[in-house]
């Protein structure tokens, strides 16, 4: 079972790896402001997610209950120990890859909308009502 493991841990790192370039290439898109790659590219992340699933799926038929700090406790295998740890660290880096490119859409939109709201006239005007606060 421990072979397997392994096995399926590698098999996870590898494309976990996977997600990570892809989501490095995403954070190149959103910086050249190339809007036509970014929606080429969700197709991809969309399938590299779908594969770490199933991977982890078969991790957790492997194990089934157990957590892995049990199994690896109960082990006393060092590579697998390690691998673990190479899988932590490389989906922590693929976490902070995504949340950095959200942060970096989310930046680029709400500059485009004020952008936006400045160039385009309002419908109304802005009229003071009888409690003297702005209408809108």
């Amino acid at each position: 079972m421990v072979e397997m493991l392994k096995e399926t841990l590698l098999k996870q790192i590898d494309s976990i790896k996977k997600l990570l370039q892809l989501l490095e290439e995403q954070h190149e898109y959103i910086i050249a402001n190339d809007v036509f790659q970014l929606e080429g590219i969700i197709p991809k992340l969309k399938e590299a997610n779908r594969n770490i699933a199933v991977i982890e799926s078969e991790r957790r038929q492997l194990i089934g209950s157990k957590s892995m700090n049990v199994i690896i406790n109960e082990s006393r295998d060092g590579e697998l120990e390690k691998y673990y740890d190479n899988c932590i660290m490389t989906l922590e880096s693929a976490r902070t890859q995504k949340e950095s490119n959200e942060m970096l859409i989310k930046q680029c939109l709400s500059f485009t909308n004020s952008m936006l709201s400045m160039i385009k006239p309002r419908d109304n005007s802005n009229v003071y009502n009888s409690y003297g606060k702005i209408r809108k």
